[in-house]
Formats: structure tokens, C-alpha cells, sequence
């Protein structure tokens, strides 16, 4: 079934010179069948024929509208095909004059990047979304869990990387000065020697978590 759709097209166009001329008669009743087939198609799911459908439009018939390069795109995404898809939504995500159609290419970027784990591309991507059109609800909503999964990211990258720090004998002693200021409550006084401590030997970033713990108590303290 799928070489027979891609060669009846073809067979279609090259014994029809007609349709060969996208601005002729028969060219636009053919265009608009193809579209009504395409959409079609990709609400019944056979998502790749609806994208090769789309194909013809936009490559052989030289269809132009950015709603329908969008449809190509998400029928190239549906129909398992991301690279190919991740190109369509760029150039139209670049070049789109319509903001809400902007904002959903810049949006299924970020879906996109998220599921190649490139968080950073996919909070970039939702913001721009965000900007091109702020009443996109969804995008907001993929914004603030790709935020949220990034810092999380960056936290157990920064926990793996302290543990990877070898502590000296002296940050192992001055951990042990702190840690009897805090027995004793004087938890600013802990944190400030921790403080000055890394500046002095930055091995003594091993027991940031240490620190940051004493940081929260002695903030609380302070309200």
C-alpha cells in the first residue's frame, strides 16, 4: 500500500501535464483534493500517507500557507518521522508570519528537544512560543515542566559533581569546627565559616549540601 500511494501519485502527475501548472484550472480543483485527502487521511491516523499526500502539495504543486506546512510537519511527527519534521517546524517557526502558527512550531521544537532529553533547547522553545503567542496554554504548561525537570537535572549534576570532590584534611577539619558551632545554634556563625572556608580551598564545596542546610536554618532563624 505505501508504494502503491507514492507511485500513483506519481503516474498521476507525470500523465497529467495539466496539473503540472499549480495556478491552472485543473491544478486547483487537483490541490484542493489532495487537501481534502491529506486532511482526511491524518484524522483517520495513516499519518504517512497524509504526510506524503502533503509532500506533493507543498513540493510538486508548490502549494504555499504556513497552516499547511504545520500539518505537513505534525503528520511527519505522528507518522514517526521527528528529524524530518524537526526541519519543517524550524523553517516555520522561523519564517511564519502567524503567531499562533509561529507559536506552535517553536512548541512542538520543544516537544521535540524534550524527548531528546536537551532540556535547555526545550525551556528555550517554550518561551519563544510563550512570545509569539501568550495565550498558548499548553506551551505554558510544557514551559514550567521543562523548567522544572532542567533544575532538577542540574541539581543531581551538581550532587553528582560534589560527590565526585575528594575533601582535604583541612576542609574535613574546618566541616568539623562548623558542625560544633551548629551543636551549639550558632548556625550563622557555621555557615559564614563555610563560607570563607571555600574561598580558601575550594575542596570544602565537598559538603555544600552541609552547608546550604546550615544557610536554610540560620535564614529561618533571621525571620
Amino acid at each position: 500500500m505505501k508504494w502503491y500511494l507514492m507511485i500513483s501519485l506519481l503516474l498521476f502527475l507525470q500523465g497529467n501535464p495539466g496539473l503540472s501548472r499549480p495556478g491552472g484550472f485543473n491544478g486547483i480543483a487537483k490541490t484542493n483534493e489532495l487537501k481534502e485527502e491529506a486532511a482526511e487521511a491524518y484524522k483517520n491516523g495513516e499519518f504517512e500517507k497524509a504526510s506524503q499526500l502533503y509532500a506533493v502539495l507543498v513540493d510538486s504543486f508548490q502549494v504555499e500557507g504556513e497552516a499547511l506546512r504545520l500539518n505537513y510537519a505534525n503528520s511527519l511527527y505522528m507518522g514517526g518521522k521527528p528529524k524530518v519534521a524537526d526541519l519543517v517546524y524550524r523553517n516555520l517557526a522561523a519564517n511564519a508570519e502567524n503567531e499562533t502558527l509561529q507559536s506552535a512550531a517553536f512548541q512542538q521544537l520543544g516537544i521535540l528537544a524534550t524527548k531528546d532529553q536537551n532540556l535547555k533547547d526545550a525551556v528555550s522553545y517554550f518561551k519563544q512560543s510563550l512570545k509569539s503567542d501568550p495565550t498558548n496554554d499548553a506551551a505554558r504548561y510544557n514551559y514550567e515542566l521543562a523548567r522544572k525537570k532542567l533544575e532538577q537535572q542540574e541539581k543531581q549534576q551538581q550532587e553528582n559533581k560534589e560527590e565526585q570532590i575528594e575533601p582535604s584534611e583541612w576542609a574535613k577539619e574546618l566541616k568539623k569546627k562548623a558542625e560544633e558551632l551548629v551543636a551549639r545554634y550558632r548556625f550563622g556563625e557555621a555557615y559564614q565559616l563555610m563560607q570563607e572556608g571555600l574561598q580558601q580551598d575550594p575542596t570544602v564545596a565537598a559538603f555544600n549540601d552541609f552547608t546550604e542546610r546550615i544557610r536554610i536554618i540560620h535564614e529561618i532563624e533571621q525571620l
